[in-house]
């Protein structure tokens, strides 16, 4: 794809029509800075990569500053054979046209949307989604155009738009599933025993049996060393020798050349002062063809203003006009809404809230009565409570019976009264008399009660005196006896002592008064819970009896506007004439909010008019000040010259003369470069290369001095016994070692063998660029970098140098250097694309850090890549590209009067 010709409009500083046009080889855009230049790279992006519609922050910025204008331009460019014209306008009434030329004429084929995606088609450029066009976006441009914006080198991968482009110079070898499982276990087996970056790995078994030995290993080492020092010493010492001799004969030849060169550049001077007075004069020529040239602009441009400025304000009368119409019309309306709402709706909308307010007391009154009821059924419940309570405790109050405490030790006296009643009847005597003949009066010392079956119950010595017959004495129980008679009345007479307090005969008695108190404590308990259940449904039920009183009163008071009819109504008929009003009231809340918009958007709507009638007056007057103003500034203008006709012959005479001075300049320029700047530039780098000579001599001195004391130091230890043991002592582990060694120098190569064959693949997408960037990067940089090492995305890496034979990674060169390198890969990739078609290769000012040397070198370049691809240059200083035989467009330029978009 080659540009033929962009034409812009209210695009950024762009107010006016712009038409540049190209030609297929170098095209220069030539202009200060910040005049415009980014701005037509920034038109193709946006033309060719973006939707129509786009409303992004980046398409919104090219819209000119203070103004609402649409954005347009006009692209005419060949691509596959044919050519296109795409047209294109954003932000106001966007639209997008893609025409073709058949037989001399140019055919509409797509609009719209259908027009943006036919464009990305053709260039292969891809679709965004909510973003505006990035370098990624871009196709094959990503590679060809190298923007202000753009990074040197994207991050990832070029994009699929490049990768397709370079199709036809290499194929890339795909992987099958095979392959990459082989590949994974061939990684996966290397890992086993190396890390990542070739060292062997701790985790594994020849790390651990490494680890082990580190002290051994290390004091062998330190043996080893002193044995081989002094030999080594030796050799390094002849070596030394043998380069201080060599950079002395080079110093000798390198100091001839220094006086050589100097008497070149003394031939030289003669020739920089001719070039300085060939400068000036040119100078002073372009001076003047740019101060006519802007005079003839500025009256050109003034002409076209007062026509312009005559055209508005003719356009201003006519609004003046219909504006005034207007604002009366909005005046009247705004009036006729405020009475409406303000008169009519606002006094019912009074009246209808009152009415609200009385049937809501109503139905609040209704509410509080039936909170009456509720609060005095609550309290007299409460009331009846209160009094079975007071009952409850009067009763157990006076009921004289024991508690639990008094009841388990009189159940506990009993308990054991009846123990000691069965122990004493079981250790005392039974003593029967039984008479053949008549009965015999007995008495008993002590007294012993009447026997029961005619048998005493004898517990302590007793004497039974028996009428007739004379006296029986008993001894038995002994003491054990008498304690339990002594402890049995004890008890029996505390269990005497308890039914006398209580007032019973016996246990029974006691146990049934128990029972009574028991039951009046549970009766108390439920009452009190039942109380407390009460009192906590309702806590503040009196209070808020007496507040329900107080509200009946107020909602009485308030209800009695309501008619009396209204206040027999039950509650369901009072609520839907509530809900009847309530819609009412939002009815008429709704049309006075309707009518008060109405009226602020009269409002509005007249201040705005009256606002618009100033603003076009003013802008009326200022028109017709700025006609009168452009005016004189053409009389003023003309005085000097005359007529318009007479400044433009001026300027063509001065353009004359300007180019004869520039040809004669560039017939000096022609041999400056070889005669002088090439002279200076030799003599300096030899200069630089003898002060380079003595240092490196003072250094290999310095490292002779060094070898001889290390040579001295190393014979006078002796360490070849320690040596011998330290071997013997290590022999015997390094078995094992050896053997894991050997698995793991095998897995080593085949990685290895692995990597090559990924180098090789890599080389075979590279290679062809390779080739020619690099024949150009020995001829930028004198030899200094003989080839540009390029990984397999395309991506350059480090630089290999020659002097060194060493590669030196990208980022350690100067910012100008590296802009250099990755303009010749773009160049390369330009160049290789293009042997069936040419394509656009768009640098924006990346060449402003090449200095003079490299800049010419770098206008070889280009002109060779010129002969297969357009390229595009955007600088500041047109100056270093003299002789490429380039297109020179001056940016912004004049104001090209085109027919308007279609």
């Amino acid at each position: 794809m080659i540009i033929e010709e962009l034409t812009i409009k209210n695009w950024r500083g762009y107010r006016e029509p712009h038409t540049f046009r190209f030609r297929e080889g170098i095209n220069l855009l030539a202009g200060r800075n910040e005049a415009g230049k980014s701005t037509l790279f920034e038109v193709l992006t946006r033309v060719l990569f973006d939707r129509h519609n786009s409303k992004t922050e980046e398409v919104r910025a090219i819209q000119p500053i203070g103004s609402s204008l649409g954005p347009e331009a006009r692209v005419q460019f060949q691509a596959n054979g044919l050519r296109y014209r795409a047209e294109k306008r954003f932000l106001q009434d966007s639209r997008s046209a893609l025409y073709s030329e058949r037989g001399g004429e140019w055919e509409l084929d797509h609009e719209g949307d259908e027009a943006d995606a036919r464009l990305r088609e053709i260039l292969r450029g891809e679709a965004t989604a909510r973003t505006a066009a990035r370098a990624e976006h871009r196709g094959l441009a990503q590679v060809l155009w190298y923007l202000q914006s753009d990074r040197s080198i994207p991050e990832k991968a070029w994009n699929d738009g490049v990768q397709q482009g370079l199709q036809g110079l290499v194929k890339l070898a795909t992987r099958s599933s095979i392959e990459t499982a082989i590949l994974d276990r061939v990684s996966s087996s290397y890992g086993t025993y190396w890390t990542p970056t070739g060292r062997v790995a701790a985790s594994s078994e020849l790390g651990r049996l490494q680890a082990e030995l580190p002290e051994v290993e290390k004091r062998l080492a330190v043996l080893l060393d002193k044995a081989k020092s002094i030999e080594s010493y030796r050799i390094d010492l002849e070596e030394l020798q043998g380069s201080e001799a060599d950079k002395q004969s080079e110093i000798g030849k390198a100091q001839e050349e220094v006086v050589s060169l100097s008497k070149q550049v003394q031939m030289a001077e003669f020739l920089d002062r001719e070039r300085e007075v060939k400068v000036g004069a040119k100078n002073e020529a372009e001076q003047k063809v740019q101060r006519l040239q802007e005079h003839l602009s500025q009256v050109e441009g003034m002409q076209k203003k007062v026509r312009d400025c005559l055209v508005q304000a003719k356009k201003l009368e006519e609004v003046l006009s219909d504006t005034t119409v207007d604002v009366r019309a909005e005046q009247s309306a705004h009036e006729r809404h405020a009475r409406h709402w303000k008169e009519e709706l606002e006094p019912a909308l009074k009246e209808l809230e009152n009415e609200l307010q009385s049937l809501h007391a109503l139905e609040r009154l209704r509410k509080l009565k039936k909170d009456f009821n509720r609060l005095e059924q609550h309290l007299h419940k409460v009331a009846g409570i209160e009094e079975k309570l007071d009952e409850s405790r009067k009763a157990r109050g006076e009921l004289v019976a024991p508690d639990d405490d008094e009841w388990k030790q009189f159940g506990a006296a009993s308990s054991k009264l009846s123990v000691l009643h069965a122990q004493v009847e079981a250790s005392a005597i039974r003593v029967a008399f039984e008479w053949t003949g008549n009965p015999r009066e007995v008495r008993t010392q002590p007294n012993l009660l009447a026997p029961e079956n005619n048998e005493y119950f004898v517990a302590e010595p007793t004497e039974f005196l028996i009428e007739g017959v004379g006296i029986v004495r008993i001894r038995s129980g002994a003491s054990a006896l008498k304690d339990l008679l002594t402890e049995r009345d004890k008890v029996e007479q505390e269990t005497r002592l308890f039914l006398r307090r209580f007032g019973v005969a016996d246990a029974d008695g006691m146990a049934a008064l128990y029972t009574k108190g028991r039951e009046l404590d549970n009766v108390i308990s439920t009452i009190t819970t039942s109380l407390k259940g009460f009192e906590e449904s309702e806590p503040d039920a009196k209070e808020e009896l007496a507040r329900v009183k107080r509200g009946i009163g107020e909602e009485t008071r308030a209800a009695s506007s309501v008619q009396s009819e209204a206040l027999e109504q039950g509650g369901q008929s009072i609520r839907d004439q509530i809900a009847e009003k309530e819609r009412k009231k939002n009815r008429l809340i709704r049309e006075i909010g309707e009518e008060r918009k109405a009226e602020q958007e009269a409002s509005k709507k007249h201040l705005e008019l009256v606002e618009v009638r100033q603003t076009t007056s003013s802008t009326l007057a200022e028109r017709r000040a700025e006609i009168k103003t452009h005016e004189q500034n053409i009389i003023a203008i003309l005085e000097t010259y005359g007529t318009v006709e007479r400044l433009t012959e001026l300027v063509a005479v001065s353009e004359g003369e300007a180019h004869v001075a520039s040809d004669v300049l560039n017939v000096i320029l022609s041999e400056y470069e070889e005669k002088v700047v090439t002279p200076k530039l030799l003599r300096e780098q030899a200069q630089n290369r003898v002060g380079e000579l003595v240092d490196q001599i003072n250094d290999l001195r310095t490292k002779i001095a060094t070898k001889l004391a290390r040579i001295e130091e190393s014979v006078e230890q002796g360490n070849y016994s320690q040596l011998a043991d330290t071997e013997i002592e290590l022999a015997w582990k390094k078995q094992r070692i050896e053997v894991l060694k050997r698995r793991a120098e095998g897995a080593r190569l085949l990685n290895n063998l692995v990597s090559a064959y990924e180098k090789q693949r890599s080389a075979a997408l590279s290679g062809p660029i390779q080739e020619l960037v690099n024949r150009w990067l020995r001829l930028l940089t004198e030899d200094s970098y003989d080839a540009l090492q390029i990984d397999h995305d395309l991506k350059p890496t480090a630089v290999h140098m020659a002097r060194y034979s060493e590669e030196l990674p990208l980022t350690s060169l100067s910012h100008g250097t590296q802009e250099q390198v990755v303009v010749l890969l773009r160049l390369g990739i330009a160049v290789l694309v293009s042997n069936k078609e040419r394509n656009l290769v768009v640098i924006d000012d990346r060449l402003v850090n090449a200095d003079p040397v490299r800049m010419k070198r770098l206008c070889i370049i280009l002109q060779e890549a010129a002969k297969s691809c357009q390229i595009v240059i955007a600088t500041c200083n047109e100056t270093p590209y003299a002789g490429v035989g380039a297109h020179i467009m001056q940016v912004p330029g004049e104001v090209v009067c085109t027919e308007s978009f279609a």
